[in-house]
């Protein structure tokens, strides 16, 4: 592919996905950058490394963002900017979990989530209190991991997560990545992510999320963690009611 010599590496990948497609492009970029990294290992701390290996696994991480990208997806009823003000059930055959955390001063956070299924019937509830000082984000985002960590252990292929911090939501949805504790959080739920079927995610705001609000601030019979999965505390159920107006 001829190019001036003066042209830009921006210009050279336009190029390449003008004449060979974005998704061909993505794997030139990732073999680029191997490259690259090569270079650095060379220069920089003398090594030399296998490049066919290196390649590999820069091709592996493409390859699992697309599938991540795939599976985590918005919610049909909604845009990216919008936010639901209640509740609403999820798509037949899934089951959506509604997570939210309390910060609570002196201690942590309690973590809480509820599954309910498609006639918005409770499936399972799950609780937890967590030691250590936390940003709220942190904390919201540690909530999903939670409830996800369950619903992959229980089986559940189609699921939708709700949560009130739209942060979270953001970066589940766009793939942002950064180096905060947050980020480390959601690289988990990443890894997560590749074991279901579908993963739907929806932003609502706190009205709609009350009953999950209430689950964080259960205390669990052993003062770590606690599951039900059956008689469900009766205000939780109350709350579920409110949400079925």
């Amino acid at each position: 592919m001829p190019m001036a010599e003066e042209a830009s590496f921006l210009s050279y990948a336009t190029r390449v996905a003008d004449l060979c497609g974005w998704e061909k492009l993505t794997v030139f970029l990732a073999m680029a950058w191997a490259c690259w990294v090569s270079r650095n290992k060379r220069i920089m701390a003398n090594e030399d490394p296998n490049m066919e290996l290196l390649v590999t696994g820069f091709l592996k991480l493409l390859t699992d963002y697309q599938v991540y990208s795939r599976k985590i997806s918005f919610s049909p009823h909604q845009s990216a900017t919008h936010s639901f003000d209640s509740w609403f059930p999820p798509p037949s055959g899934y089951i959506k979990l509604n997570s939210d955390a309390a910060v609570i001063k002196g201690f942590g956070a309690g973590l809480g989530w509820v599954a309910r299924d498609a006639s918005g019937n409770v499936v399972e509830i799950g609780c937890k209190k967590q030691a250590g000082v936390f940003l709220a984000d942190l904390a919201e985002a540690m909530a999903a991991r939670f409830a996800l960590i369950h619903a992959h252990t229980r089986g559940w292929k189609k699921v939708v997560i709700e949560s009130d911090s739209l942060s979270l939501i953001t970066k589940l949805q766009t793939g942002r990545r950064g180096q905060a504790y947050i980020d480390v959080v959601i690289a988990d739920i990443r890894k997560i992510v590749l074991s279901f079927e579908s993963l739907l995610s929806s932003h609502v705001r706190k009205k709609g999320n009350s009953v999950a609000h209430l689950v964080a601030r259960l205390h669990p019979l052993n003062g770590r963690e606690q599951y039900f999965c059956t008689d469900f505390p009766p205000s939780i159920l109350s709350l579920v009611e409110f949400d079925r107006l």
